[in-house]
């Protein structure tokens, strides 16, 4: 791997997603760390992602909670989100993005769209 592009987190609870995501975004020359469960994400030192992924409907804290806590804490309130979700009703999108989402990409998506708003964000963020 060259130059690392940036540090993700990927929360989801579907193993298969996770190794995708893991897998194509390590081809990109990012660094990619994963977690089954957002319970397992907030054990974590969150501050030193520069991206997190997650899924919105997981088991006990929902990505929507998830991204309420960590845009309440002021160590993890910069970091961007972007939600890989199923759920791709209007409401759904609208309060992802309300929760303080950067981005909501549906499931199942291509990788190469992921890549691409992954970038985009980060790019946004280095400015």
């Amino acid at each position: 791997m060259t130059n690392c592009q940036g540090k993700i987190l990927a929360i989801d609870d579907e193993p298969i997603i996770l190794d995708l995501i893991k897998f194509n975004l390590e081809n990109e020359g990012y660094s990619v760390d994963i977690c089954k469960s957002a319970e397992d994400a907030l054990r974590c030192d969150l501050s030193i992602y520069d991206l997190i992924l997650t899924d919105m409907r997981m088991d006990k804290i929902s990505g929507t909670e998830f991204i309420s806590i960590i845009k309440q804490n002021a160590a993890t309130a910069h970091i961007p989100v972007i939600i890989c979700s199923a759920k791709g009703i209007q409401r759904d999108v609208t309060d992802g993005l309300g929760s303080g989402a950067d981005d909501y990409i549906l499931k199942p998506f291509s990788t190469r769209e992921l890549i691409a708003r992954v970038r985009s964000i980060l790019r946004r963020k280095s400015k």
